[in-house]
């Protein structure tokens, strides 16, 4: 298996206190040498003070690789980078963007972007002209929000109608991952739709990503479960419980970001529910109350396992290996490419 990135960002210390569109200070790349496994921070990056509110959150989002080319966005910004030196190739801020949560190249040179503080994919060429544009609820962007506001500026756009999170593609269809609405949906032919809310049986909660693999796409759950889709069906075939596989009582952690090793195993990141260590300590004595006097539900008080990715072995339902990333700077992650 060659090298892994892990793209995310480190929280802010006093972060568990502000705002969600305050919490990170810094983004943050982190490779993971393979087969050895071992982690370190390789790029740290701060948004400049013109294409930002007054007080941001600055982490890298979900983004893609190809080749040595490694395409990220911030909340505001999208750039390419070649790797290994990270010299920037292109840099892209359009007032527009506001909570960009993936981009991801094209087979025609162009940007494919979630903007999620806009109900909204785009898509750009390298040099930030704006080709297409498509509200994931169908609707016109431009009766709710307008053209002369710099969104970049604007802390937050919250409550969003659908918040699209990750943008894919299936041969030549544009499909878009809406968490709020628990689907993805077609944008390029919008009678086409993947329900992720899980089996009847197994209701999920906030689902990310949509990597395609073979014939199959796979999703998380922010509450610790894998989906994988079936393509052509485009139903939900299986559902797996990481929860099932961990088998701790501490809670896993923020869920996302996935990456498909092969048809069995799967690379997982976790983000830490991050607390003051004062909200920790007064969460672990209240979980044991609640353990002596017997309350089966104990465990929700517990504080939640470290940052870190874990490869499932998804046949033998077993953890293969993990690597912790609380020592690279990393609080939180959004892909593993």
């Amino acid at each position: 298996m060659r090298d892994l990135i892990v793209l995310g960002g480190e929280m802010r210390a006093d972060g568990a206190r502000l705002r969600e569109w305050q919490h990170f200070q810094t983004a943050i790349v982190v490779m993971v040498k393979m087969p050895q496994r071992e982690a370190s921070a390789v790029h740290r990056y701060s948004s400049p003070s013109s294409v930002c509110p007054e007080f941001p959150s600055i982490i890298y989002k979900a983004g893609s690789l190809e080749g040595d080319r490694l395409f990220l966005c911030t909340q505001t910004e999208c750039m390419i980078y070649r790797l290994p030196d990270f010299s920037v190739e292109h840099y892209v801020s359009l007032p527009l963007f506001n909570d960009l949560h993936h981009v991801t190249p094209t087979a025609r040179d162009t940007l494919l972007i979630a903007v999620t503080g806009l109900d909204l994919v785009v898509e750009i060429d390298f040099a930030g002209t704006l080709i297409n544009e498509w509200d994931v609820l169908g609707a016109d962007t431009w009766t709710k929000f307008s053209k002369d506001i710099d969104y970049r500026k604007v802390p937050t756009t919250q409550p969003h109608c659908a918040h699209p999170n990750f943008v894919f593609m299936l041969g030549d269809e544009i499909w878009v991952t809406r968490c709020d609405l628990k689907d993805a949906v077609c944008l390029t032919n919008r009678s086409k739709r993947i329900d992720l809310s899980g089996t009847q049986s197994h209701p999920v909660d906030i689902v990310h990503d949509g990597i395609l693999y073979g014939s199959r796409l796979y999703f998380t759950a922010v509450d610790g479960n894998v989906l994988i889709v079936d393509t052509a069906s485009r139903e939900t075939i299986e559902v797996v419980d990481l929860k099932d596989i961990v088998k701790s009582d501490y809670p896993l952690g923020w869920c996302r970001g996935i990456k498909v090793v092969d048809d069995e195993r799967v690379i997982v990141g976790f983000s830490r529910l991050r607390r003051t260590k004062l909200h920790d300590k007064v969460r672990w004595a209240k979980a044991q109350v609640k353990r002596v006097s017997g309350m089966a539900n104990y465990t929700d008080s517990l504080p939640s396992q470290p940052t870190r990715i874990s490869c499932v072995n998804l046949r033998t339902r077993e953890i293969e290996w993990e690597v912790p990333l609380a020592d690279c700077g990393i609080d939180a992650v959004f892909s593993i490419l």
